[in-house]
C-alpha cells in the first residue's frame, strides 16, 4: 500500500534525523580509533624510558617493536638500557646528587652525547660558562673485562659503571644492570603486546562505514528504499563522514590528540545542520509563494 505523501515525508524526516546522530557518533568513535592507532604506548612510559628509548631509536616506532624477534628484542634491550643508564646519570647529576665522587659544582650541568656513535664518551660536564670541565664513558654491564677494554681504548675519560662493577677509579652509576633491564623488559613486553588499544585502533576507524553500508543495505533488503537509492544515500553519507574525518585529522596533526573527537563530530553534525538550515529556508520561500498565490492573499488590481 502506497504511503501518503505527506506520512512518507515525516517518516523521511526522522530517519534523516536518526541517520545523522548515528553517523555523528560513528565519526567520533571512528576518530578515536584514529587517535588510538597514532597514538604510541611509548609516550605513556615514565619519562627517563621515553627519553631513553627515543634517544637510542629515533626512529623505531611500538609497531616496529611489536614485530621483532627475540634476537632482535635482545639487541633492543642492550642499547636502550645504556641510554637508561646515561639518562638517569645524567638526572642525577643534574638534580644534585653525587655519583661517586662526582658532585657538580654551582652553575655546572651534565650533558649527554648528542651523537649516537660520538667516540669515548657519553657524558660531559659544562661550567656556568658553557665551558667543557669534563668527558664521562658510562657502561651499564656486569662485566670488568668490558670496562677494561673501555679504559684501554680511552684512557682519558673516566668511566661511570653500574654498581655491579667495583673496580678502582671507577664510579658507581647508583643502579644495577639488573634493574635497568628489568625496566627495559618490562617495557618492551608491554609495547610488543597487542592490547585492547591496539585493537580498537584497528577496528575503530572503519566503524561509520560498516555502520552506514549496514543500515542502507538493510532499509534496500526490506524493501524501504529502492537498490539505487540506497547506494546513493550511502555515497553521500560516507562522504560527510570522509570530511569530518578530514578536519579529526587536521586537529590530530597540530597535537590535539583528544580533541579530534570532537572536532570531527562537531564537523558531521553541522553538515546536516547547514543542510538542514538550507532546505528549511527553502522550504519557507517557497510555502510562502504558495500561500501569496492564494485568491485570499491575492492584491486587486
Amino acid at each position: 500500500m502506497e504511503l501518503d505523501p505527506r506520512i512518507k515525508e515525516i517518516r523521511d524526516y526522522y530517519v534523516k534525523r536518526r541517520n545523522t546522530r548515528e553517523d555523528t557518533l560513528a565519526a567520533g568513535l571512528g576518530m578515536a580509533g584514529e587517535w588510538l592507532d597514532q597514538m604510541d604506548d611509548i609516550d605513556h612510559l615514565p619519562e627517563p624510558l621515553k627519553e631513553a628509548f627515543r634517544l637510542a631509536f629515533p626512529s623505531m616506532t611500538e609497531s616496529d617493536i611489536e614485530h621483532l624477534g627475540e634476537a632482535g628484542k635482545a639487541g633492543v634491550l642492550q642499547a636502550w638500557k645504556g641510554k637508561l643508564f646515561e639518562v638517569m646519570v645524567r638526572d642525577q647529576l643534574n638534580a644534585g646528587v653525587p655519583v661517586g665522587e662526582l658532585r657538580l659544582a654551582v652553575g655546572e650541568k651534565a650533558v649527554l652525547a648528542e651523537s649516537l656513535n660520538e667516540p669515548g664518551w657519553d657524558l660531559r660536564i659544562l661550567d656556568w660558562r658553557g665551558v667543557e670541565t669534563g668527558k664521562y664513558q658510562l657502561k651499564a654491564t656486569v662485566s670488568e673485562e668490558h670496562v677494561r677494554e673501555s679504559l684501554q681504548r680511552y684512557p682519558d675519560f673516566r668511566i661511570i659503571a653500574t654498581d655491579d662493577v667495583s673496580m678502582e677509579d671507577i664510579l658507581p652509576g647508583g643502579h644495577t644492570n639488573s634493574s635497568l633491564a628489568g625496566q627495559v623488559s618490562d617495557a618492551i613486553d608491554d609495547l610488543a603486546a597487542h592490547d585492547l588499544q591496539d585493537i580498537l585502533g584497528d577496528l575503530l576507524p572503519y566503524l561509520p562505514f560498516i555502520l552506514i553500508i549496514g543500515s542502507e543495505g538493510l532499509r534496500a533488503a526490506i524493501g524501504r528504499k529502492p537498490l539505487v537509492r540506497a547506494f546513493v544515500d550511502a555515497g553521500v553519507r560516507g562522504a560527510k563522514c570522509l570530511s569530518a574525518r578530514t578536519v579529526g585529522f587536521l586537529v590530530l596533526s597540530i597535537g590535539l590528540g583528544p580533541l579530534s573527537i570532537p572536532a570531527s563530530m562537531a564537523t558531521r553534525y553541522g553538515i546536516d545542520r547547514a543542510l538542514w538550515t538550507f532546505r528549511e529556508k527553502a522550504l519557507l520561500r517557497q510555502k510562502t509563494e504558495e500561500i501569496r498565490g492564494l485568491p485570499k492573499f491575492r492584491r486587486s488590481p
